[in-house]
């Protein structure tokens, strides 16, 4: 078996979302951003922001998520260290009677 280079440490004092949340986190600026997805509660359909990565607080709330998605972060292929609100991405698609694909969408940020 392969030993992770990278492993994840559950955050026990200050749990961001609970088991069950569709998630996407990205750097931002100085901080970290969290696009919550799925779930229950306050947390659902809300941009959550960190300043230093761990303590969230909500900046917004979205009214259509892309579903099981993941943003194009051009940044990630750079040293740039700054990280931006992503413009576009893909998802899961799936029309009733046929198999889930990816699908293309792009989102506009609104500073509301």
């Amino acid at each position: 078996m392969t030993e992770a280079l990278n492993p994840c440490n559950k955050n026990t004092p200050n749990p961001l979302v609970k088991p069950g949340y569709e998630v996407m986190v990205w750097p931002c600026n100085d901080g970290v951003v969290a696009l919550i997805n799925l779930g229950s509660g306050d947390l659902k359909k809300t941009l959550q922001y960190a300043a230093d990565g761990v303590h969230f607080s909500t900046i917004g709330h979205v009214g259509q998520c892309p579903y099981a998605a993941g943003f194009y972060r051009p940044e990630a292929f750079t040293d740039s260290q700054q990280g931006a609100m992503p413009l576009w991405g893909v998802e899961i698609t799936q029309n009733k009677g046929q198999l889930p694909g990816l699908g293309y969408f792009e989102i506009e940020w609104s500073s509301d």
